[in-house]
């Protein structure tokens, strides 16, 4: 009943439904199934809505697909330029319901991307994803209310079921993993993992992990550019135990600190340290063949140098031939006054 009412020229159209390309005049090409759908449609050509009133203020735009009850419902409305409510295809119940001008969108999913306006080129796929944006633009969100509450955030990446919830206007992000990111608020976060980031509000941050934890395995931040490992790294070679970093291989650097966790050898200077004669000490290396409290090469072979331990050795060997030095030294003063 009243399908195709108001036709003129317009060829190659299907209606089925009433009410359905009801104003329809010059619009050739179309396909509309479903009460009142493309209700209100005159030029357009090349459309397809299936669905109760769905396309149904659309007028003069071409080349949109809306599959479901009020899919792209408002599209069109108050459009002026040419590529205005163009190229979008939108497949749930009311899924783009508001847009009026935006444009090269794709929304699929029961009230999928249903509150966009004159965003443009934006993926919603899924129950509710991107529901509350109206003017963002390239965001793609993948799953069940991903990316909610957007309503002007751009170039965002939100997968996973509730993913990057509650962010309304942060910009590129990239989210991937149940409900990551769920609570940001902010901008140029990289969140990877089930939960991971789910109460990060702050930008650019980087969180690989497999819960909500705040201390991720990975974490980063990309305006200081730091990086936190939580975790024990192996480069070319298996885990060695008690060890947080395990490399088969050279490492270069510019400089290397150590953190000590033994007192610097200064104790050799005091007066109650006890030095041993030249005699003993000689004993000493004859017998064992290395200087006292200095591993042995066995001991090297088997559990490798420690730097910081090594270092703090030396200096203790150091400060004791420094004694010896000057104790020799004294001898040799006295030996010259007694000629």
């Amino acid at each position: 009943v009243n399908s195709l009412k108001t036709n003129t020229s317009g060829k190659r159209n299907v209606a089925f439904g009433t009410y359905s390309l009801n104003g329809n005049t010059t619009g050739g090409g179309n396909s509309a199934f479903g009460y009142a759908s493309m209700y209100y449609n005159t030029t357009g050509f090349s459309n397809i809505a299936v669905g109760v009133r769905s396309l149904y203020r659309n007028t003069n735009r071409s080349n949109l697909v809306a599959i479901g009850d009020s899919a792209l419902y408002h599209n069109g409305l108050n459009a002026t330029l040419m590529s205005h409510s163009t190229k979008n295809t939108a497949v749930g119940s009311k899924s783009m319901y508001a847009n009026t001008i935006g444009l090269g969108n794709t929304a699929l999913g029961y009230e999928s991307s249903k509150d966009n306006i004159n965003g443009n080129f934006n993926t919603a796929i899924g129950n509710s994803a991107l529901k509350n944006n109206t003017e963002g633009y390239s965001n793609s969100a993948l799953g069940n209310l991903s990316s909610f509450s957007n309503s002007s955030g751009n170039n965002n990446v939100a997968i996973g079921s509730t993913s990057l919830y509650l962010n309304e206007t942060g910009s590129n992000n990239v989210v991937i993993g149940y409900t990551a990111g769920f609570n940001t608020l902010g901008s140029g976060n990289v969140f990877i993992g089930n939960e991971a980031g789910a109460y990060e509000e702050g930008s650019n941050k980087l969180y690989i992990s497999n819960s909500d934890t705040e201390n991720p395995l990975i974490f980063g931040d990309f305006n200081t550019n730091v990086l936190s490992l939580n975790a024990d790294v192996a480069i070319g070679t298996n885990f060695a135990t008690g060890y947080k970093l395990s490399v088969d291989g050279k490492i270069m650097c510019e400089e290397l600190r150590v953190d000590l966790q033994a007192s610097w050898p200064d104790y050799v200077f005091e007066k109650d340290y006890k030095l041993l004669s030249v005699n003993k000490l000689d004993s000493y290396i004859e017998t064992n063949g290395h200087l006292p409290n200095i591993p042995s090469s066995d001991e090297m072979n088997e559990s490798g140098l420690e730097i910081g331990e090594m270092q703090r050795l030396m200096m203790e060997k150091i400060e004791e031939l420094t004694l010896y030095i000057i104790e020799q030294q004294k001898q040799i003063d006295q030996l010259t006054n007694n000629q």
